[in-house]
């Protein structure tokens, strides 16, 4: 009988003084749990679990106690006795009226009322345990999902873990990137200065050879004059030379040797003259090449004039590239400090996730098994619904029977 109520009379109660025999004294039900066989009397092949004692009381005095058991340890509560002792009168008038008739039929009209409540009651405990029923399901539902989404968390928490992870090392290659370019950048720098340095001095040599190269050419235009005197001079001696030649071919025999002298001063005349305008061109030549040597290095100081503002251009370029590359490296550090402080969150916040799905399943679980508790709860509710129906038609029954021991008019 899982669920359905029975009552029985005083030889019950004479059973050894368990707790659940509380009921007599206190004069209210008792709900009682986790039963053994030797505790109770049922009937046979009935397991007991809980039982609810509703002692029955008429006139002051106990004339029974109604029993209600299931076999689910965990079945009844106490509002479920005080639902029952609802009730409790009305069974007791039965069992008074085996000793004597007495007016109950205001009782069993009252009986009906109170089996109606309790129908409603039912009704209305039935309604809100399938809503329960119904919600735990979608708990149960909820908490699938949100471990499905936990678990997804967690997968792209280790992937964002990998990723700073790369980040950092990302970084740390950078920040040495940066500094390996800024220490290139101060080598070439301090090649570029001694470059600069070299230049100056070459440039001031330069200049030193250009004004060299300006006196050769003073020197040069003081040697073609003179070259041009020794052509004056080698001419003047040429005519002389000529004159005297003349003269000793007048002076006949006597002029001979006169002539000899004159023709071999002739000759040397010639031979300087030649000689002359040889130096003339050669000092020519090496005024032209002279001036050539002077443009030339005019064109090379100016050259190196540029590539040495350009030098000083370059060591600025330097000074901000080293400190481009300083700053990269900083930035590299940070970079991989960030990365490496994501990698750390982001193993926190793989373990919170892994906690956090570890709870999400354990909440699934529950949740089912709380959508199976309410589900068995629906069941127990069914069940009283029908026993509170049948106690229905048994107050139905009595009411008949009190009318037919009464009479039709309702006097004995």
């Amino acid at each position: 009988m899982h669920g359905r109520g029975r009552w029985s009379s005083w030889p019950i109660m004479r059973r050894s003084p368990e707790p659940r025999f509380a009921s007599i004294p206190l004069k209210r039900p008792v709900v009682a749990h986790g039963l053994a066989k030797d505790q109770v009397i049922v009937p046979g092949g009935e397991t007991p679990g809980s039982e609810m004692l509703v002692p029955l009381y008429h006139a002051g005095q106990l004339v029974g106690l109604w029993s209600v058991r299931h076999s689910d340890p965990a079945m009844y509560r106490q509002s479920d006795g005080d639902l029952l002792e609802l009730l409790a009168p009305q069974l007791a008038l039965m069992v008074a009226i085996d000793g004597s008739l007495r007016p109950v039929t205001g009782a069993s009209d009252q009986t009906m009322q109170y089996v109606q409540t309790l129908t409603a009651t039912t009704e209305e405990i039935h309604a809100s345990s399938e809503e329960v029923a119904a919600a735990a399901q979608r708990a149960s539902h909820g908490a699938g999902q949100a471990a499905t989404l936990v678990a997804t968390a967690s997968r792209e928490a280790g992937q964002l873990r990998d990723s700073a992870a790369e980040l950092a090392a990302a970084g740390d290659r950078t920040r040495e990137a940066g500094a390996q370019m800024e220490k290139t950048a101060d080598r070439v720098r301090t090649g570029t200065q001694d470059a600069v340095r070299q230049l100056t001095d070459l440039g001031a040599t330069t200049e030193e050879s250009a004004a060299e190269v300006g006196r050769l050419r003073e020197v040069a235009t003081q040697v073609e004059k003179f070259s041009e005197t020794l052509g004056f001079v080698a001419n003047q001696t040429n005519l002389l030379a000529l004159n005297a030649t003349i003269e000793a071919a007048r002076a006949g025999i006597h002029g001979r040797g006169f002539a000899v002298v004159a023709d071999e001063v002739h000759k040397l005349a010639e031979a300087s003259g030649r000689e002359a305008r040889n130096v003339g061109k050669a000092v020519q030549d090496t005024r032209r090449a002279l001036d050539r040597a002077a443009q030339l290095i005019e064109r090379i100081r100016g050259d190196l004039g540029q590539v040495v503002q350009n030098s000083a251009a370059w060591l600025q370029d330097l000074d901000r590239i080293a400190e481009a590359a300083a700053e990269t490296a900083r930035a590299g550090k940070q970079v991989a400090e960030f990365g490496r402080q994501s990698t750390d969150l982001a193993a926190k916040i793989t373990e919170s996730l892994g906690q956090a799905r570890a709870g999400a399943q354990t909440s699934s679980q529950e949740a089912e098994a709380v959508a199976a508790a309410a589900a068995e709860q629906l069941r127990a509710i069914q069940d009283l619904a029908h026993g509170a129906t049948e106690l229905s038609a048994l107050a139905e029954q009595l009411s008949q029977a009190l009318r037919f021991i009464r009479g039709g008019n309702g006097h004995p």
